[in-house]
């Protein structure tokens, strides 16, 4: 009678490692990092790629954090998208930088807009819309991962606020 674990059996498998949950979230990271793009903020919507502009984009939330971003006549020099590392010097800790008095501190969103993941910075006002948002669907019992939320763009002149809204029916 054959062994049922003999590579001739049938019924064997090949036995694979087990993947830790921590491991699958580290691969779902590199992933991510490697597909995703940046949502720009422009005064008439969001730009979701050269030439495309909307007025009003519809997303999921993946995640969300900390991050900051220095910046030197209006341009980045540094950042860091987890709020503890920086870019520049790459692998500084950014608690320990001379500069870091001078960064933004901003909250970082990690989207799923047309099943492409997409990351986009908030600054001050935007980041207070976005907890006043995520606090607004805490007390109706929501959760921000599970709601489909609506992003739009207010004008202020020289600078745009991004503010959030709930999308009511499901995608």
């Amino acid at each position: 009678m054959a062994n049922p674990r003999s590579p001739g059996s049938p019924s064997h498998r090949p036995e694979r490692p087990s993947a830790s949950t921590h491991d699958l979230r580290h691969l779902a990271e590199i992933l991510r990092r490697e597909t995703m793009r940046w949502l720009s903020v422009k005064p008439q919507g969001f730009q979701l790629e050269p030439g495309r502009i909307v007025p009003v984009v519809r997303t999921r939330l993946v995640r969300y954090g900390a991050a900051r971003t220095l910046y030197q006549q209006r341009r980045p020099i540094c950042r860091s998208l987890d709020g503890v590392t920086s870019s520049q010097p790459p692998g500084q800790r950014c608690a320990s930088c001379p500069k870091r008095d001078r960064c933004t501190a901003q909250i970082r969103l990690d989207l799923d807009i047309d099943r492409r993941p997409y990351c986009i910075l908030l600054a001050r006002t935007s980041a207070n819309n976005f907890i006043a948002h995520a606090t607004h669907l805490e007390r109706r019992g929501l959760s921000v991962h599970d709601a489909v939320h609506l992003l739009r763009v207010r004008r202020h002149g020289s600078w745009n606020e991004v503010c959030f809204g709930v999308a009511e029916d499901p995608p």
